[in-house]
């Protein structure tokens, strides 16, 4: 009951408008879309985005095994890869 408060919590919670900031988190597989969404489409996106998530989802990601309209948009701005696995 407690995870949900706080994953309702960063959907809700608005972003730095201005300034630098990193996010490094460990995020819910079941929420993954709209979290890469909220933090690469804000207009003061963060410096650097790590995100720990199921290898299947990074890899959709990434456009493999392969690419779509979303991993071709996120590639635009951002190095999409997996670190380690």
């Amino acid at each position: 009951m407690i995870a949900c408060f706080f994953i309702a919590f960063f959907l809700k919670y608005s972003l730095p408008a201005r300034g630098v900031y990193k996010v490094f988190s460990n995020i819910p597989y079941f929420i993954t879309t709209q979290i890469v969404e909220k933090l690469t489409r804000v207009s003061n996106a963060p410096a650097d985005i790590w995100l720990v998530m199921e290898k299947g989802a990074a890899k959709r990601f990434m456009g493999v095994p392969k690419e779509t309209k979303k991993s071709l948009l996120l590639k635009v701005n951002w190095t999409v890869a997996i670190v380690y696995h």
